[in-house]
């Protein structure tokens, strides 16, 4: 039985070692979950042109992103909203639960929260000057996130967003 067991011993070092790298391949994950929010705003004065004409008024759509991550060192890079490109710069959220506002609805508080150990970032978007397409992999989706860890580039992708309750302009 002695002589069984050591020639066992290989296979089950190997399948001891691959159980180890999938579990280490789990943990590079750096990304728990994005959350996507928007507001739309109309301008409260109809805009008109010398001759009083109405002239076509467009909404100004702000765009709210989080992102719960395992790691405090991710190098956020860009984000892509409906095609467009967007600079990325985060703020750590550090209060939590965090109050984002109502949606519009229900009219039900959104609060963001963390389990110990992950960390809840604010992303703020800039247009990117450089226009990038999305890529190609990522067509189809409406938002995509990219970001950096540990020299490795990784992409979130949803088609979810939730539009927030704003008090209408006057």
């Amino acid at each position: 039985m002695n002589k069984i067991f050591l020639l066992r011993m290989p296979f089950r070092i190997t399948i001891f070692l691959l159980f180890l790298q999938l579990a280490t391949y789990a943990q590079l994950k750096p990304l728990a979950k994005v959350y996507c929010y928007y507001t739309v705003r109309f301008p409260g004065n109809v805009p008109v042109d010398l001759n009083g004409n109405i002239r076509k008024v467009q909404p100004d759509t702000t765009l709210f992103i989080y992102a719960v991550t395992i790691t405090k060192r991710i190098n956020w890079k860009n984000f892509w909203y409906n095609g467009k490109l967007y600079a990325v710069s985060s703020q750590r959220i550090i209060s939590v639960p965090f109050a984002v506002g109502a949606t519009k609805a229900e009219r039900k508080e959104v609060s963001l929260n963390t389990v110990k150990g992950n960390y809840l970032w604010q992303l703020s978007l800039a247009p990117s000057p450089l226009q990038k397409p999305t890529p190609k992999a990522y067509k189809k989706s409406k938002l995509l996130l990219c970001g950096n860890n540990k020299g490795k580039n990784f992409f979130v992708t949803s088609d979810k967003s939730i539009e927030l309750y704003t008090v209408p302009s006057q």
